[in-house]
């Protein structure tokens, strides 16, 4: 399984590259489509042989019309407690169906 990162900024070559060595499994960077064209023909090169691809998209952060916040039931919030409690580790406890 890959990671997908979603930048709101223009990213420089540096900012991919140090992407890339941080995030070990990254596997997808999205970019608004007004980044997108900006990025260097080499930057994108290097991204295609590490198998990173870029893709063209709007942050939902940005939209004014969705709440910031959410509000977790304590039923919920119980059983990621029991889940971690019982020796599961975080990504066991996100991905359990």
């Amino acid at each position: 399984m890959g990671y997908t990162i979603k930048i709101t900024y223009r990213p420089s070559g540096m900012d991919l590259m140090q992407l890339m060595k941080t995030v070990l499994r990254l596997r997808t960077i999205q970019l608004p489509v007004s980044y997108d064209k900006k990025i260097s023909k080499a930057t994108v090169s290097i991204l295609d042989i590490q198998g990173v691809a870029l893709i063209e998209g709007d942050v939902w952060g940005h939209r004014k019309d969705i709440d910031k916040y959410y509000v977790i039931d304590e039923s919920i919030v119980e059983e990621i407690d029991d889940l971690m409690s019982g020796g599961k580790n975080i990504d066991e406890v996100v991905f359990t169906n």
